[in-house]
């Protein structure tokens, strides 16, 4: 979790690669990024396709950090509450 913030661990978390969820931002201060990428297995990388892979688009990745961001606000209001 980020350096003296009260925020939860990341086992609310509810993405495709659960590895990717969090990671600190450089800026300074106490903010961390939340979101995933989309070149892991099965997913198709246009450079390098695969039998099988699936091509993640703007709409799929849309809908998944909207998850996300609705599963962040609930956890912050949980740890609030």
């Amino acid at each position: 979790t980020p350096t003296g913030g009260p925020y939860p661990k990341l086992e609310w978390v509810d993405v495709p690669n659960k590895d990717d969820a969090s990671w600190p931002h450089d800026t300074g201060q106490d903010v961390w990024w939340i979101g995933f990428d989309c070149a892991h297995l099965y997913d198709l990388v246009p450079s390098h396709p695969r039998p099988g892979d699936v091509y993640r688009d703007e709409s799929y990745v849309r809908n998944e950090l909207e998850g996300l961001a609705r599963q962040a606000a609930d956890a912050m209001q949980a740890v609030r509450a």
